[in-house]
């Protein structure tokens, strides 16, 4: 069976890839890379712990930016793999192909994620932003950010 690769480039050293089959069940993965060292792993769909979508705050340097985390248990913690919505990504290897939207593209991958691992966890503001044309929630200042992202520092 062939398969078609979601390709996730982000601005920074980060690159995610998902192998994307016909069958739901094939792909087992996603694999996380360092575009610098070219170093990578494997997160199986069953490490991926907890699901957050969240804009950033409107001030430099959030600039209303979007953010998916897939919290991941990696090497003994808790690390977020994490798209921007800036990040440059293949969505047609989706099911249903590509939107012109940004934001139903994040809500389509998330909910990938969430239909590879039914039992993730997903906040209420996540689950509302998943299960209807709602905005995700946002972070309020960087320093609610700050002090989110030191969950996993």
């Amino acid at each position: 069976m062939p398969q078609k690769k979601l390709s996730l480039e982000a601005g920074g050293p980060q690159r995610l890839e998902v192998s994307c089959a016909s069958s739901p069940t094939s792909a087992r993965s996603a694999s996380a890379r360092d575009a610098a060292s070219g170093q990578g792993r494997d997160v199986p769909w069953a490490d991926i712990g907890r699901i957050v979508v969240r804009q950033l705050p409107p001030d430099p340097p959030g600039d209303n930016g979007l953010i998916l985390d897939l919290v991941a248990y990696v090497g003994g913690r808790w690390e977020p793999v994490r798209v921007f919505g800036t990040t440059i990504v293949n969505y047609g290897a989706l099911s249903g192909g590509a939107s012109t939207s940004r934001l139903d593209n994040l809500r389509r991958f998330a909910r990938h994620v969430r239909e590879r691992h039914p039992a993730v966890a997903v906040d209420d503001e996540t689950l509302g932003f998943l299960e209807s044309q709602k905005a995700p929630a946002r972070f309020v200042n960087m320093t609610q950010f700050t002090e989110y992202d030191a969950l996993y520092g």
